[in-house]
């Protein structure tokens, strides 16, 4: 599991975000990404997180493969 957060997003803050990595113990893996400057919307559906979060997410992901 991947959990993305943003240090600028005023619902879910990037350390509320972050702490839900500790909430799944029994997951399998899981994985936390931060962006900065991002609203909470704008992670994952604004114009610029084709350019900085999806990479983010990915290269995390590929790590994880390693």
């Amino acid at each position: 599991m991947t959990l993305v957060g943003s240090t600028t997003d005023a619902v879910a803050s990037a350390a509320a975000v972050e702490a839900g990595t500790r909430s799944f113990p029994s997951a399998a893996s899981m994985r936390y990404v931060e962006v900065t400057g991002f609203s909470h919307l704008g992670l994952v559906a604004g114009s610029a997180a084709r350019e900085h979060t999806w990479p983010a997410v990915v290269a995390q992901l590929e790590a994880a493969d390693d």
